[in-house]
Order: C-alpha cells, then sequence, then structure tokens
C-alpha cells in the first residue's frame, strides 16, 4: 500500500468529483496540526477552489480569488451565562457541557447570532441560545429566557435543535420535546413561531402524533415559505436509539395550521443500509455503534418551486416540486414518484441553505468545509476547505454578503469516552464567517429582477410596503383623508394593480371616509383600528388565491 502522503499527492491534482471513493484516504490530509494560536485571516484551500464573489456583475458563482473567512467565535467548552451561581455550580459539577455543542448558527436582522443547543445532561434539556461576550469569554444566553427553557413543561421549550429566521424576523424553532430520548410527552413536540422585532410570541402548533410519531421523531431542520404560505421539515426518525430509522418530511400549511408527513420511509429520506462514513480516519459513531441519521440537510429554492434535501447517512442530494407538496390532497404514491435524485456530493453533509441565486450550499463532513451545487448546470463543487472544520454542522447567511457556518466535532462529543476531544483545546466548537459577495444573500430575500419573473412576489412586496407606508404617514401626518396620488399610486405598479382584481369586495369601512383601490378597501387615518384587518385580508387573498396570478 502506497504511503498516506503519496497518495494524497496523487489525487490532489484531480476534480473534486473524481477522487476514487474506493481510495482509503480520500479526502484527507496527511497530517492535523492543532492551532493554539487563533489565524486573523485564513486563506482558503480545497482540492478545486470555487469563487462565489459574482463577476462582473454576473449572478452565479464564478471562479474567483479565494474567499478569506475567519473565526468570530470559539470554545474549548461552551458556557451560559447562568442567572445564579447555583445554576452554574450543578453545571460545573456534573460537567454537563461535556455533551453541549452548537449545532447550528444564524443571523438575525439586527446582527444577533443565535445557536441552538444542548445545555448537557440526562435531565437538561435543549435551548435556542444568543451569544455575547462578557468578560473576555464567549457566554450563550437561553433564548426567550430561562423560564421559558423549563424541563418537563411542554409549554415551554424543550428540545430545540432546527429553527429558521424568516425575511420578518420571525424565529421559528422546532420543539422536539424529547429529554435524553425518552418518547415525547403530550404537546412537547410543536413549531414555535417568535417575532424577535418585539420579542413576543406570534404561535404555537403542536406536532399531531401522525405527523411526529413520538418515539421515532427526531425534529432535524425547517425552511419557511411566506409567499406561499407553507414551511417544510426534515423529520430525520432517530429519535429512539435501537430503532430503525423513521425518516421523513412534514409540510406545514400555516393558512389551515394543519401538518402532513410525507416520504414516510423513503428511499430519500432513509439512512444508506451499511452506510459507514469516516473524518480524518475516525468512524462517525454514536455511542460507539456506526450513525445512522435519515433526511437532516434542507433548503429551499429561491423562487419557491424545490425543496432540497438530503440524509446524513449516505451522499445524494434529492429534490421534488413543491407544488405537489403543497397539495394536501395529493396521493402519497404520487408523492413518491415526483423525487428526482439529483447525483452524489462526494461527502456527507448535515446541513444546507440555498442562496438569492438558485444555488444550494451544503456543509461537508467527510470534505471539512462548504460545498455548491449548481441547479443549471447540475455540479457539485468544493467552495472551501479547512482542516479544523471538524464536522461542519450548519450554514446560513448573514445581512451583508457572509455566510456564517459553525464546526463542532460531533462525531468526536458522541463516543462512549470521548478520548479524541482535549477539553482544554480553545477551538474545539468554532463559528466561523466567510464573505461571499455583497448581492449574495438568503433564499429568503429574493433578488429585486426576480419579480417581473413572478409576479406574486411583487403583490406582497407591494403590500408590505404600502402597509408600512401607511403607517408611518399616521405617525407623521395629521391630515384627515388620502389623496388618490398618495401611496396607492406610488407603491403599486400597474402590473401589480392589474393583478390585484379581487373576485369579491373586501368588508367595507363602517366610516364613510375611504379610498377605494379597484374593490378593494383601503380606510382613511380615522379608520386605522381597521388598517392591519384590512391588510391582513389583501395578504391572505394574494397568498392563496391562485387565480390572481393566472
Amino acid at each position: 500500500m502506497e504511503k498516506p502522503q503519496n497518495l494524497f499527492k496523487k489525487y490532489s491534482g484531480l476534480p473534486y468529483g473524481q477522487i476514487p471513493f474506493h481510495d482509503p484516504f480520500y479526502q484527507r490530509s496527511p497530517y492535523v496540526q492543532k492551532p493554539y494560536q487563533t489565524p486573523a485571516v485564513y486563506p482558503a484551500f480545497s482540492v478545486q477552489q470555487t469563487g462565489i464573489r459574482p463577476v462582473q456583475g454576473k449572478k452565479n458563482y464564478k471562479k474567483s480569488r479565494p474567499i478569506k473567512y475567519e473565526m468570530i467565535f470559539h470554545w474549548n467548552h461552551l458556557d451560559w451565562d447562568f442567572p445564579n451561581p447555583a445554576m452554574r455550580q450543578v453545571f460545573e459539577h456534573n460537567q454537563y457541557w461535556r455533551k453541549a455543542m452548537p449545532a447550528g448558527i444564524k443571523v438575525d436582522q439586527k446582527g444577533h447570532y443565535y445557536c441552538s443547543s444542548a445545555l448537557g445532561g440526562g435531565h437538561s434539556f435543549d435551548n435556542e441560545p444568543y451569544c455575547q461576550k462578557k468578560k473576555k469569554r464567549f457566554l450563550l444566553e437561553a433564548f426567550p429566557s430561562w423560564e421559558w427553557n423549563q424541563p418537563r413543561d411542554s409549554r415551554a421549550l424543550q428540545s430545540v435543535l432546527g429553527y429558521e429566521i424568516d425575511e420578518n424576523n420571525h424565529l421559528w424553532m422546532l420543539d422536539q420535546g424529547k429529554l435524553a430520548f425518552e418518547p415525547a410527552g403530550a404537546g412537547s413536540q410543536k413549531l414555535v413561531i417568535w417575532d424577535l422585532n418585539t420579542n413576543n410570541i406570534i404561535n404555537s402548533i403542536p406536532f399531531p402524533e401522525e405527523a411526529a410519531p413520538s418515539r421515532t421523531s427526531f425534529l432535524n431542520d425547517i425552511v419557511v415559505d411566506n409567499q406561499n404560505g407553507f414551511a417544510y421539515i426534515t423529520d430525520s426518525g432517530s429519535g429512539s436509539p435501537g430503532h430503525s430509522i423513521v425518516g421523513g418530511i412534514i409540510v406545514y400549511n400555516m393558512r389551515e395550521r394543519t401538518f402532513r408527513r410525507v416520504l414516510d420511509r423513503h428511499i430519500s429520506t432513509q439512512d444508506v443500509p451499511g452506510f459507514i462514513f469516516e473524518i480524518d480516519d475516525q468512524p462517525a459513531v454514536f455511542n460507539d455503534q456506526p450513525m445512522k441519521i435519515g433526511a437532516d440537510g434542507i433548503a429551499l429554492s429561491v423562487d419557491r418551486s424545490t425543496l432540497y434535501y438530503c440524509s446524513v447517512t449516505g451522499r445524494n442530494l434529492y429534490a421534488i416540486d413543491t407544488t405537489i407538496l403543497r397539495n394536501f390532497a395529493a396521493p402519497l404514491e404520487e408523492i413518491s414518484r415526483a423525487v428526482r435524485r439529483l447525483g452524489s456530493k462526494h461527502t456527507t453533509t448535515d446541513g444546507m441553505h440555498a442562496d438569492n441565486k438558485g444555488n444550494v450550499l451544503y456543509t461537508m463532513l467527510e470534505g471539512k468545509g462548504i460545498g455548491i451545487y449548481t441547479p443549471k448546470n447540475g455540479n457539485f463543487q468544493s467552495l472551501l476547505s479547512d482542516d479544523f472544520m471538524l464536522w461542519v454542522d450548519g450554514v446560513a447567511f448573514d445581512q451583508n454578503g457572509s455566510i456564517i457556518f459553525n464546526s463542532n466535532r460531533l462525531h468526536q462529543i458522541f463516543t462512549n469516552e470521548q478520548r479524541e476531544i482535549d477539553w482544554n483545546y480553545p477551538y474545539n466548537f468554532i463559528v466561523w464567517k466567510a464573505f461571499v459577495g455583497t448581492e449574495m444573500k438568503s433564499y429568503l430575500y429574493p433578488p429585486a429582477d426576480m419579480n417581473e419573473r413572478n409576479p406574486k412576489f411583487s403583490v406582497l412586496a407591494a403590500l408590505r410596503s404600502f402597509h408600512e407606508h401607511f403607517l408611518n404617514l399616521k405617525k407623521t401626518c395629521n391630515q384627515r383623508f388620502l389623496s388618490c396620488k398618495d401611496p396607492v399610486s406610488i407603491f403599486f405598479p400597474n402590473f401589480v394593480r392589474n393583478r390585484l382584481r379581487l373576485k369579491s369586495p373586501l368588508k367595507r369601512c363602517p366610516c364613510p371616509d375611504f379610498i377605494t383601490f379597484r374593490d378593494c378597501l383601503l380606510p382613511s387615518f380615522e379608520c386605522m383600528a381597521n388598517i392591519d384587518n384590512l391588510i391582513m385580508q389583501l395578504f391572505n387573498r394574494t397568498l392563496y388565491n391562485d387565480s390572481i396570478f393566472e
């Protein structure tokens, strides 16, 4: 057998997709060196370098200069800003930090960082903390409060893993409802929606048993489609150790507040039988058994037409049209036949996220970095890679043209003896940041030129803009009536107004002072008590009445 360094040299010049999978040294460096001093900026390197920065105004990812990335948070182990010394004493005495790790990272519109992380301990709980630097340490704070994270209280957050922050700055949290893999209690599995602007709860919707079985479900990740009124959730089906995987996709209808489970135990949502993978010669195990995780990573295309997903224990990427998923009357067999296998990512993957240009970013576990799938040509490529990115868990965008992702050594945390972890090492857990271009954003923020291709985006954007402008006028203006030249003609282009010909008029405002917009009635300032109701009716009719766009 050749020496490791010779094999690495032999294949280092090949394109990423041509590295032989039978090679025992596939995608492994000859050595791993642990840096005890944080470099200010890492130069990007990978088997095939791909730039993400737009070149000469073009929208697709093109080859460019190497992407620079940096550490923005790092820990030897996680620590919390506890509300009292007693909690800290219990945390440290029981060494709960040995099982606590950052599972995902996201940024809201105000620049606050959020991560889902278990506090550790069989009787403890997961929460949704956000990061702050205090006393030269990065401490986590329970979100939205410690009271909201009380264990054994089905009304509180019990076990949050997957979450999304949408374009309205609303936080969608998947509460698995499980403590130490016990079956979820009644009402503890729920979808909690929180308004980060006002720091108030919007809704809490429990999962029915038929959508998320309390024994086997493992609610993993979520993407949100406010344009059509749906959310899509991966269930890894690994919520009961020793039980076979029961993976699936859960679709949530916002308007009806109903869930539907699809692709249950479908080949695309299950683990690949007998599949075993390694990271730097270390097998990925859970409690010293080969890791088995079903549907995990999920991404929604910017035009909301395609849902992408994958399992951890497998390398394939799958896709399905969202039109059939939004139709709750569609037969399950028809949905199963609609799944498309897009090919191998050449690496196992945990988290995924789509951008606003139509591409899909995915974490590379074996490749130790971030990869990119381009639907236009079907290519899978490595975007950036680093030996210190051990188990890249999640990836997302901030509001300033950067991707945020984290590495957490998950494959080492859940071994029984944790032989490979030095808890004094300051870079066990790392949050990374890489600038990818000023125009690059999440799928949640479609580009302006998409309006003409999908008029529904224009209508909804116009409604939001009009509502905001109307409320601002109320604060600054004392006039009694709106003239016909005020916000309506400014904020509603002709093609949008033509598409808002609703079939039935809205309920007439009781005040005689109103203005008309087609057959939609908008109140004057004297009727501001009704403005939210009227705007919401407009919004809902636009959102759910597809005949408007025919």
